[in-house]
């Protein structure tokens, strides 16, 4: 081979290594990320008070003969409203409410691969036991409302993998639900502002009747 041939050659394999770098950072990358992910998914799942949570819904069953009612609820006053608006005004002895809670996506913390920093493991427990801990308050209170109210009900969640909204509609499709009642979190003068993103995609999408409870 002549030495022209030679360096045309090498001139070719310089150009093209760039190229080759970044497929495999790329690759690499999306690895990484599939680690972290199923790492994240073991965490949240291996949690002893989540499993609970995780048991206690899967053997919920709920009774086929009463009229079923969906108060969306969250931390917020906001909820605390639309449950004593329905008590006052909607419920009726035949009802079975199911209070229900949408778990939004978890903000974790970024990873950076070029730096020599540890792997966050801490950070991301330190919020997945905040999740954990703020979903068993929020269960407990509304246990507690539904015991002194004497309504009968079960207080339920499901992950929002994407929207909250979305996960309430099919959570009303899943458990036969004839009624929705939710809170108002909107501040705006347009319709969805305000009502609140989340109120109206269900007002939209949920083809039932929906009491939306303003502040």
């Amino acid at each position: 081979m002549s030495s022209q041939g030679m360096n045309t050659t090498s001139e070719e394999q310089l150009q093209n290594r760039p190229n080759c770098l970044m497929w495999t950072i790329t690759a690499t990358t999306a690895t990484i990320c599939c680690l972290l992910s199923a790492g994240l998914i073991a965490a949240f799942l291996s949690n002893k008070k989540f499993q609970t949570f995780i048991n206690t819904k899967i053997s919920t069953k709920l009774p086929e003969d009463k009229r079923k009612i969906l108060i969306a609820v969250d931390s917020s006053e906001n909820s605390e409203r639309a449950f004593l608006w329905y008590k006052k005004n909607l419920a009726k002895d035949e009802d079975y409410v199911i209070v229900f809670h949408a778990l939004e996506p978890i903000p974790l913390p970024s990873v950076s691969l070029t730096s020599s920093t540890a792997f966050p493991g801490d950070e991301w427990q330190k919020i997945l036991n905040t999740r954990t801990e703020n979903l068993r308050e929020l269960e407990k209170k509304y246990e507690v409302k539904l015991a002194n109210t004497k309504t009968n009900g079960v207080f339920v969640y499901n992950e929002a993998l994407k929207e909250v909204g979305p996960t309430i509609c099919e959570e009303c499709k899943d458990s036969d639900v004839v009624y929705i009642v939710m809170g108002s979190r909107g501040t705006g003068t347009t319709r969805s502002t305000a009502l609140g993103s989340v109120s109206d995609y269900v007002l939209r999408h949920a083809n039932l009747p929906v009491s939306v409870i303003p502040k």
